[in-house]
């Protein structure tokens, strides 16, 4: 991305960032797009718009907490079901 500084994404903890741009070899416009958690932890995927990027993320939260889950860490709550309570749907449809 163009806000990255020397290759490393600038994105600040708790925040997404996308950019758009044209792919001549696949002749189509694209978004490249950025989410750290709180924690810092980086996601970044490069998707058709900011929707499917958000879905993407969203998959990816999932993803996380379901792990933890397999993990039984969820004795109390996680840094992953905090995150998933601010971006996901109701967690019991998980």
């Amino acid at each position: 991305m163009k806000t990255d500084v020397n290759g490393c994404s600038t994105c600040p903890a708790g925040e997404e960032q996308w950019e758009e741009y044209y792919s001549p070899a696949l002749r189509k416009n694209l978004v490249q797009y950025e989410y750290r958690t709180p924690d810092g932890e980086l996601f970044s995927c490069v998707a058709r718009n900011v929707e499917a990027a958000r879905e993407r993320r969203d998959a990816w939260l999932r993803q996380q907490l379901a792990e933890e889950r397999s993990f039984g860490l969820c004795h109390r709550e996680t840094k992953w079901q905090k995150l998933a309570k601010i971006h996901l749907k109701p967690l019991d449809k998980i």
